[in-house]
């Protein structure tokens, strides 16, 4: 693409050690003559009291407490399989927490997320509110900013929560967390390390062995301390 380009700018050799954030930061110091600072940037997102408004309601309508938890999952990821940690872990999951907190469970994400959704929701045996591809992102937004812990795969809703300064866990599998993994000050990063990972691959071609292992009681006891 450099041909395009008024101005290409070398890939620097850390592209792969570092948070993506310092190769932006990298362009734009290029381009402006600036430099990079050597601590990543502080994200600070809040949600609009439209959204929140918003979210009250949803939940109102799906019987929350206000003085019960809220405790959200997010079980899928657009356009890759690979990164999907299995919908029964997820129900395991929300079993084994429930043994431990009163909580409200929900599910986020947007349309191409109903099937992971709808199949943690088929195997959950405690009560879990389905909101996948039924609320706008701001509906999403306001109600993440309620939570008080998100379970996810590597997906947006990730890094939105983790800005939010929600207790966010992430299960990374194929993928990298050095690179790509949700910046804030309440993030837990869960991955196993297997010879093949990370592949990047949207579809694993063999056992999918970096999710698999991953079993519920190691994510249950990875974010004990945040259920109180």
């Amino acid at each position: 693409r450099s041909p395009l380009l008024t101005q290409s700018v070398a890939v620097p050799e850390w592209k792969s050690s570092k948070h993506e954030s310092f190769y932006y930061l990298a362009l734009t110091a290029a381009a402006s003559g600036q430099s990079v600072s050597p601590e990543l940037p502080g994200i600070e997102f809040v949600a609009t009291s439209s959204a929140i408004n918003s979210a009250r309601e949803i939940l109102n309508r799906m019987g929350h407490k206000s003085e019960r938890p809220l405790i959200a999952f997010g079980p899928g990821s657009t356009n890759s399989t690979a990164k999907r940690w299995p919908a029964a872990y997820f129900s395991q999951l929300c079993t084994l927490m429930a043994s431990v907190v009163e909580a409200d469970f929900v599910i986020l994400g947007g349309s191409e997320d109903i099937e992971a959704a709808s199949q943690v929701e088929s195997d959950t045996k405690v009560r879990l509110v389905n909101l996948t591809g039924k609320t706008t992102l701001s509906e999403a937004i306001g109600i993440l900013s309620l939570s008080s812990v998100f379970i996810s795969n590597d997906m947006g809703l990730a890094h939105i929560g983790a800005a939010l300064d929600v207790r966010t866990a992430v299960i990374f599998g194929p993928t990298n967390d050095v690179t790509t993994r949700p910046l804030g000050k309440a993030v837990k990063i869960i991955r196993e390390p297997v010879e093949c990972s990370p592949c990047m691959l949207r579809i694993c071609p063999i056992d999918h062995r970096c999710m698999n292992r991953i079993h519920p009681k190691r994510v249950f006891e990875e974010i004990r301390d945040w259920l109180g």
